[in-house]
């Protein structure tokens, strides 16, 4: 079967794999378009409402910022284009000037470094095991197991 230029084609699907396993050993830049990730947790209800003293953000600085941190933490060389689907980058209005990441079911991340370890379970399609603040444990009086029932 033919489709997704030729990656359904078993050989094809070994060379891409054999391709980004040099990369990685080599550090060669890698573009990873997270909002193809299909299997993203981000709710698209969860942003700030419409009263709450926040502004969309252009995401291009904090994808900046995320690829840095990931790509150390990880020792590779990623570079993400775009966020999951349904996270968005909101900053606080004056007289503060925070930066959140909306989008999580419990909650939002305040800074890139806590989001980069859920970014970890997000590519390795490991969301149930994920061990980020947001998933793991208590969160605002949201109680995880409690999420469950």
């Amino acid at each position: 079967m033919e489709g997704f230029g030729g990656l359904m084609d078993p050989d094809a699907l070994k060379e891409l794999q054999a391709e980004i396993a040099r990369k990685v050993a080599n550090k060669e830049e890698i573009l990873v378009p997270l909002h193809f990730l299909y299997w993203s947790d981000g709710k698209e209800d969860k942003i700030p409402g419409p009263n709450s003293n926040m502004t969309q953000q252009d995401p291009t600085e904090y994808l900046e910022v995320l690829s840095k941190k990931y790509s150390t933490d990880c020792d590779v060389n990623l570079v993400f284009t775009s966020l999951p689907p349904n996270y968005t980058v909101w900053k606080q209005n004056p007289p503060r000037s925070d930066i959140y990441l909306y989008g999580h079911p419990r909650g939002r991340f305040p800074s890139v470094d806590q989001f980069t370890y859920h970014v970890w379970s997000l590519l390795n399609n490991k969301v149930s095991e994920c061990d980020c603040r947001l998933c793991e444990g208590n969160v605002r009086g949201q109680d995880k197991d409690k999420d469950k029932a």
